[in-house]
């Protein structure tokens, strides 16, 4: 055996970034060892998504498959994380302004100041850190978006800042 891989199905909203690997740290934890992390290396991936589930197999390499314990047949948890988020530019936001539309893509509502109104803004996220979590691609520098209560809102609805109600 010269390889062990591990397979994971990525949704339609993420599969664009499989050609960055490098941005990526990938790690995995064995169930039967919870707490023994080992990386995982980018190997390939399918081209057409499942018909059902709508989402991509990814393929990833153990490194060391020798001192990870892993075997063939045994469940695995895979953690993605960027490399450096705050230097590749991505914005830090509170994990409560997160929503999910319909299709269960995470958005942001973004404030329109000159209408006073909100637009829902699908973004690509990193791992949580605590209370924030980073967006990675979709939102950018000095947008206003609602912090709390987003899952309350729908397009269009008129809101004030809360500096606004003070």
């Amino acid at each position: 055996m010269t390889e062990l891989r591990v397979k994971i199905n990525v949704p339609e909203s993420l599969i664009r970034h499989v050609d960055e690997p490098d941005r990526f740290a990938v790690e995995a934890e064995l169930l039967s060892q919870p707490e023994k992390r080992f990386s995982l290396e980018y190997r390939e991936h399918v081209t057409e998504p499942d018909e059902v589930a709508q989402t991509y197999e990814v393929d990833f390499a153990i490194v060391d498959h020798e001192q990870s314990g892993a075997r063939p047949g045994m469940t695995a948890s895979v953690s993605i994380s960027l490399i450096d988020a705050v230097e590749h530019g991505a914005l830090l936001i509170p994990v409560d302004a997160l929503d999910k539309d319909s299709g269960g893509d995470f958005r942001v509502w973004v404030y329109r100041a000159d209408e006073r109104r909100v637009e829902p803004r699908q973004v690509v996220v990193g791992e949580i850190h605590g209370e924030t979590v980073p967006v990675l691609a979709g939102l950018q520098q000095g947008e206003r978006i609602v912090a709390a209560g987003s899952h309350l809102l729908a397009e269009d609805v008129r809101v004030r800042p809360m500096e606004e109600s003070l």
